[in-house]
């Protein structure tokens, strides 16, 4: 994730997520520097309710069973050696 030095209204670019979601948490990650990350997912308590290593490619798109989740919110964070890039998404 080459976001070193970009502002937070520019990391939307980095990962997009279909907000809000109910079956289904959709992320697309468009990654150009790295091949590994780390996706993590927390309820509004901080308790981890997903999280995985990635390997991608050029492009990765990610789909999150969320069925068995309670509607709220939830922070997507994505772990890189450049950084971390955080998002609050919504469970309808």
């Amino acid at each position: 994730l080459c976001f070193t030095g970009i502002d937070d209204s520019d990391k939307s670019e980095f990962m997009r997520i279909e907000n809000p979601f109910s079956t289904e948490l959709l992320i697309n990650i468009p990654v150009n520097c790295f091949t590994y990350v780390n996706l993590i997912v927390r309820d509004v308590i901080g308790r981890k309710v997903y999280e995985h290593q990635l390997n991608i490619p050029d492009r990765f798109q990610i789909r999150i069973e969320t069925s068995s989740w309670g509607n709220g919110v939830y922070l997507v964070e994505l772990h890189s050696d450049h950084g971390t890039l955080y998002s609050k998404v919504l469970k309808q």
